[in-house]
């Protein structure tokens, strides 16, 4: 009986870790639009930036 207890209570620790995944990768993914050069231009020169990833192929802005 004990066995199935501790069988039972890993699986629990399990789907809760799991669920914590899924909803961090849910509440917390962010959405990526497409800007023109212009637009973004336009935005920095605003003060409407409030970070920025460059990446090889990909400029990500964080707009506030």
């Amino acid at each position: 009986m004990e066995k199935q207890a501790q069988d039972l209570a890993i699986a629990y620790i399990i789907a809760i870790m799991a669920s914590m995944f899924i909803a961090q990768y849910f509440l917390i993914a962010k959405s990526v639009d497409t800007l023109f050069y212009s637009q973004f231009k336009t935005l920095l020169k605003n003060n409407q930036v409030s970070d920025i990833v460059i990446r090889e192929k990909y400029i990500n802005e964080k707009l506030p």
